[in-house]
């Protein structure tokens, strides 16, 4: 169950950002096995569990023409501070003496709604990394190295646990010359941008120029206290030249459908599908429309259930 949710984020993420991850991870805490410790406590053997970590996660050699011949590679998670101290108490002053901050280099890459949460001071959370080589001859075993920062390392392991590399990536498609993924949303950026740019000058205008405006002569009496919130007195001594702000060009009001039906065009989604439609439309003809598209949106994850070697590394 697990691996199947993991799958279909990856496929999700895949879609939205051109790489979904699947990383099958071992963890020591986890398992159906279990067993009395020497101290009373429970011991569990481990098991795997499946992370979907993030594209800007995952890091590997970027000069390579095919994500298949990568020879390493590198993947973040969070983990628990106070965990890490309790499983390696030798380096527990370590670990609990690093700033959250220390993996800043990643830190303009994170998304995030609102101010940053995984940076702050208060955070129990810290980035570990785990990099997997694979063998060559250079390095004959291959190598696992676990780390947190850069001078903390709580496992160096000469040889790989796996295999191979445990992390499997999913792509809609590749980018053409590069080891990149790349999807049909990158297409629809373009206008979106050039739409998102139309709609904030709109809303801009109307929001700083769409209040009410009283007009009285210098010296004129006048309640304050009968003027709602958001009303604004203007105060002149001559006659009041009206300069209309909220007039918006009709050039930007006719950019908007245009540059609606492109964004629309380029992710191969109909009006119908967005419940609009001709009235000299037919009831088949529209449903027709609707499902051309929903067949059309869902080619990538039709053709990965029939061919999933075809995507995953």
């Amino acid at each position: 169950t697990g691996g199947s949710r993991a799958v279909a984020q990856s496929v999700e993420d895949a879609i939205v950002m051109s790489s979904g991850f699947v990383w099958n991870k071992w963890d020591d805490t986890i398992g159906p096995d279990k067993e009395a410790g020497q101290d009373g406590g429970i011991l569990r053997k481990g098991d795997y569990k499946y992370v979907t970590p993030g594209v800007y996660d995952v890091a590997f050699d970027p000069t390579i023409r095919d994500f298949g011949e990568k020879r390493w590679l590198d993947v973040r998670c969070l983990e628990n501070r106070w965990d890490l101290m309790a499983e390696f108490p030798e380096q527990a002053k370590a670990i609990y003496d690093i700033k959250p901050d220390y993996d800043s280099d990643y830190q303009e890459f994170d998304f995030q709604f609102g101010p940053s949460t995984n940076y702050s001071n208060n955070n129990d959370s810290l980035w570990v990394h785990y990099f997997f080589h694979l063998p060559t001859r250079a390095c004959p075993k291959g190598r696992c190295i676990r780390h947190v920062g850069w001078e903390i390392f709580l496992h160096d392991y000469d040889g790989l646990l796996d295999d191979g590399i445990p992390v499997h990536r999913l792509v809609p498609a590749q980018f053409q010359m590069t080891p990149f993924g790349f999807t049909s949303a990158f297409i629809a950026q373009a206008p979106q941008e050039l739409l998102n740019g139309v709609l904030s000058t709109i809303a801009t205008n109307q929001n700083a120029f769409g209040q009410i405006k009283i007009h009285k002569k210098g010296g004129e009496p006048i309640n304050q206290e009968a003027l709602s919130p958001g009303i604004t007195v203007v105060d002149t001594d001559g006659e009041l030249n009206v300069l209309d702000f909220m007039k918006t060009s009709p050039e930007v009001i006719n950019s908007v459908p245009m540059f609606t039906q492109m964004v629309r065009t380029m992710v191969g989604t109909s009006n119908a599908a967005h419940g609009e439609s001709k009235p000299s439309e037919s009831g088949a003809a529209r449903a027709f429309e609707e499902q051309r598209t929903q067949q059309g949106s869902k080619d990538f994850i039709v053709d990965y259930a029939d061919n999933p070697d075809k995507y995953i590394f």
